[in-house]
């Protein structure tokens, strides 16, 4: 069984790095709890089809042709059907490589198909010069408050000798909130090993939306994905920390299996190096990823029933599992089919 805290990692890593980095690169810094209703994003979409069409549902040579596409394997690509409707979610990895693309035909042509991107957030968020120092802003202690006391002296002692390996100084730390500090490391140790977020799945679809002029909507905010890791208990983020430094060496070997599963469409893989770890942390894993896909429930449902054609782009982690989307719109009645 993998152990918990790389895992813990890899969802600090997707769940911002890929995120909230885009915005606050230049500042070498990013952040991310608070439970919130799901923004409905279907309103004010607008379609150029005409009354009595089917704007959702993508044609029978469409739906051919996507399936015809995948070049004999399956994808983290499902197609979601309501009816004559359809919607298709992606499970994102929000870092990858270059080495990763050219995607596989069968993503490229679902994005091709679909009128309206629907992300995590809207990632024109992240370049709003406001939202950059609010995020910087609840990454950082009060004054007067240091790192050194919000963490364990053992805490602590590991963080000092990982920074001094990375080549960096403490110092520049000291302001930092515990989980603003892991998250900066993070960032910095996949940038190292080449991975980068803006090569992750979403925002490559994010500026090809731009490109093309779709439109693109976010489930969530900037703040409501800050405040997922500023809403953590203090010991929560000391173990966090703890954790999350003692595994930052292993990342690169178990990212590369997670994007192998990925990019095979490998579910069962996934489900393993994804949640097996967390059945002892169910709060953590409650608190990452199953409120936060539920929150999501009745927006991908409103989607469906108003016919829109979209991609749906989310974390992969928020798909697989018996509580992710896929088996929640199944238990809903949907039909979903892996492509």
């Amino acid at each position: 069984m993998k152990s918990w805290k790389s895992t813990i990692v890899l969802f600090a890593a997707a769940l911002l790095v890929g995120l909230a980095v885009h915005s606050v690169r230049d500042a070498r810094a990013l952040e991310g709890w608070a439970p919130a209703p799901p923004r409905d994003v279907t309103a004010g979409v607008e379609t150029a089809e005409g009354p009595g069409s089917l704007p959702g549902a993508p044609r029978a040579g469409d739906l051919m042709a996507l399936e015809g596409s995948g070049a004999g394997g399956r994808h983290a690509l499902w197609r979601v059907g309501s009816g004559t409707h359809s919607i298709y979610l992606a499970g994102s990895i929000h870092l990858l490589r270059k080495e990763n693309y050219p995607l596989a035909d069968v993503l490229e042509k679902a994005f091709d198909q679909c009128r309206v991107l629907v992300l995590e957030i809207d990632p024109s968020e992240a370049t709003d010069p406001e939202a950059v120092q609010a995020m910087l802003a609840k990454g950082k202690l009060p004054v007067g408050e240091t790192l050194e006391r919000q963490i364990g002296k053992e805490t602590y002692t590991m963080a000092s000798a990982k920074v001094s390996e990375m080549g960096m100084d403490m110092a520049g730390f000291r302001d930092f909130k515990p989980w603003f500090f892991l998250l900066t490391l993070t960032q910095a140790r996949f940038q190292a090993l080449g991975f980068d977020p803006a090569l992750g799945l979403d925002m490559y679809f994010y500026s090809k939306a731009v490109e093309a002029g779709k439109e693109v909507v976010g489930l969530e905010t900037i703040d409501f994905q800050i405040d997922l890791f500023d809403g953590m208990s203090g010991v929560d983020q000391d173990r966090l920390v703890r954790q999350g430094l003692k595994d930052l060496d292993v990342v690169e070997t178990e990212m590369d299996e997670i994007v192998t599963a990925w990019s095979t469409g490998d579910v069962k893989t996934l489900e393993g190096l994804i949640f097996e770890s967390f059945r002892d942390y169910p709060a953590i894993f409650d608190r990452l990823v199953t409120r936060r896909t539920k929150n999501w429930m009745p927006t991908i449902e409103s989607l469906l029933k108003g016919g829109k054609r979209c991609l749906v782009v989310v974390g992969v982690g928020h798909l697989v599992g018996d509580e992710g989307l896929v088996e929640l719109l199944r238990a809903r009645g949907y039909a979903v089919e892996q492509l």
